[in-house]
């Protein structure tokens, strides 16, 4: 299947696309780098949008983890769903849906949501849903094109270490915090 063209998306709908460009394979490596994926995982990502960040993790994976990826932007998911293979499930549900998932169930979270462009609010709604979801000595993995969300982030969750990669359109910051 033909991917989409992330660009004309972001231009109808940049508060929920988040950026003009799709998140390249440097930002995507940068993302990954803290993750052992020797260990059989159970990993959520947030805002898969068209599967950059998808196929990255995917290739990282060993055969018996599992990868749910949320999306909302119709057009790619039709992306999403043309990725084949057995370890994804993608779901075309609000992040706000993850509180339906088990308690302490997930080994990364991973998240590309631009919540610079969300309200404080729903900002909190995830931190929370995010901490119910995961596992004690677990991760969240969240990138951002500014430090404007680092404080609340370091409130939510104690623990933050800041990447940066500059290979990206735009540069990114990749929070990455590891769960007590």
């Amino acid at each position: 299947m033909k991917r989409s063209n992330h660009t004309l998306e972001a231009l109808k709908n940049l508060k929920q696309i988040g950026s003009l460009s799709s998140s390249s394979r440097y930002l995507a490596k940068t993302m990954m780098k803290r993750v052992d994926f020797s260990k059989d995982l159970k990993i959520v990502e947030l805002g898969a949008g068209n599967g950059a960040i998808t196929r990255k993790i995917l290739n990282e994976m060993n055969e018996n983890s599992t990868l749910t990826s949320y999306e909302i932007c119709d057009t790619f998911l039709q992306d999403l769903e043309g990725i084949d293979d057995k370890r994804l499930t993608v779901l075309n549900q609000n992040v706000s849906e993850l509180s339906t998932l088990d308690f302490d169930s997930v080994d990364v979270v991973i998240s590309s949501l631009p919540l610079a462009l969300f309200d404080k609010e729903f900002k909190s709604e995830i931190y929370n849903n995010v901490q119910q979801i995961i596992k004690k000595k677990g991760m969240f993995i969240q990138f951002q094109y500014s430090l404007f969300d680092y404080r609340d982030i370091e409130k939510f969750f104690n623990n933050c270490n800041l990447d940066f990669c500059l290979l990206n359109f735009p540069p990114a910051f990749v929070y990455n915090i590891e769960l007590d």
